[in-house]
């Protein structure tokens, strides 16, 4: 059989209409089926075609339940009230996958397990989504855990390959706390810089770590940003006092297009290459208005998504880190003290 039955009874359901469905990335849905329900609440729907493995709901009303299938199912029956469902007391066949889910959330509900008991329990079970989908439901996909969900993660990529749907899906939004992670992290006073690679205007990759040996300002700003507008002359001005004793800046622009300017053109190609353009030549324009005269400006284009931002934890500019002739953090954000603190680091004090 090349599809997919489903079918049973959900007594307080009658008369109302359900959807199967997968969720997808860009917050889309996939809709497979939509069906009604009986005046006594029996329903049935069949697939033409068998569902990658993966996680899919079945919505009733304001319910839904979840599954996961591994791609062998050929008749899947479901039997319970809508409170039973809400509390992972409904009997189902045909999907094993599934009913480890139900096991697991059932374990999460009783005695408070801890997260290491879950995610042991998590890892043992067959269906390597069952496994993710409730050990991310059961932690509140909190980016405390994002190792956890890593190991859950390569389970899924092992036994079902990187191309899966919802692998990818599981994947971005592992990305995605990963970031959360690292924004949250804060730079420390006395660490090591990360280093930061990326191009100038001209396609020239400049590194910050070329500067180690120098007092160097690392300045998050943009174009668009009025703020760091009016912070650039006193930059400037630092610099032409003290560039000839060793202090200089590496400019970091947060211009570009991002993932929601990018939605507003629907994704199309042409338009993100001519907005990127736009706002490479937005950067330069305000490079030369400002008379940064440094060389080191080095931007990827991608705005608030930018990967130097995610290293350094930056969700506002303008931004500075001083960083001292070994290459440590040695003052954050330096504004109102920038001459002293670079007088200071250049023994100049």
């Amino acid at each position: 059989m090349d599809g997919l039955i489903m079918e049973g009874q959900i007594p307080d359901a009658g008369n109302l209409s359900g959807t199967f469905l997968q969720n997808k990335p860009n917050n889309k849905q996939d809709i497979l089926a939509q069906f009604d329900f009986d005046g006594e609440g029996n329903f049935q729907f069949e697939l033409d075609s068998q569902p990658e493995p993966g996680v899919y709901i079945l919505s009733v009303g304001t319910s839904g339940m979840i599954f996961a299938l591994d791609g062998n199912e050929d008749l899947i029956e479901i039997n319970g009230s809508l409170e039973e469902i809400g509390q992972f007391e409904h009997k189902i066949s045909g999907s094993p996958g599934t009913q480890e889910i139900m096991d697991l959330m059932k374990k999460a509900r009783t005695g408070q397990p801890k997260p290491e008991d879950m995610l042991k329990a998590s890892k043992e079970v067959d269906n390597a989504f069952a496994g993710f989908y409730t050990y991310f439901a059961v932690t509140r996909n909190k980016a405390e855990y994002v190792n956890d969900y890593e190991v859950l993660l390569e389970q899924i990529k092992e036994k079902y390959g990187e191309e899966n749907s919802d692998y990818q899906l599981f994947k971005g939004y592992v990305e995605t706390l990963k970031q959360r992670k690292m924004a949250n992290q804060k730079i420390q006073v006395g660490e090591m810089a990360p280093d930061i690679a990326m191009e100038s205007p001209d396609g020239t990759e400049y590194r910050l770590s070329d500067l180690k040996g120098q007092v160097v300002l690392l300045d998050f700003w943009a174009a668009w940003c009025r703020p760091c507008r009016i912070a650039n002359p006193k930059v400037v001005a630092t610099y032409d006092k003290y560039n000839d004793d060793g202090f200089t800046v590496f400019s970091v622009s947060l211009d570009g297009v991002d993932s929601r300017l990018k939605a507003r053109v629907n994704n199309d190609e042409e338009r993100i290459q001519q907005m990127k353009e736009q706002q490479r030549q937005r950067w330069i324009q305000a490079i030369e208005q400002d008379n940064l005269k440094w060389d080191y400006h080095v931007s990827d284009l991608k705005k608030w998504e930018s990967e130097a931002a995610k290293l350094y934890g930056v969700r506002s500019i303008p931004r500075t880190f001083l960083i001292d002739r070994e290459g440590k953090i040695a003052v954050i954000n330096p504004r109102n003290d920038l001459e002293q603190q670079v007088r200071r680091l250049l023994n100049k004090s």
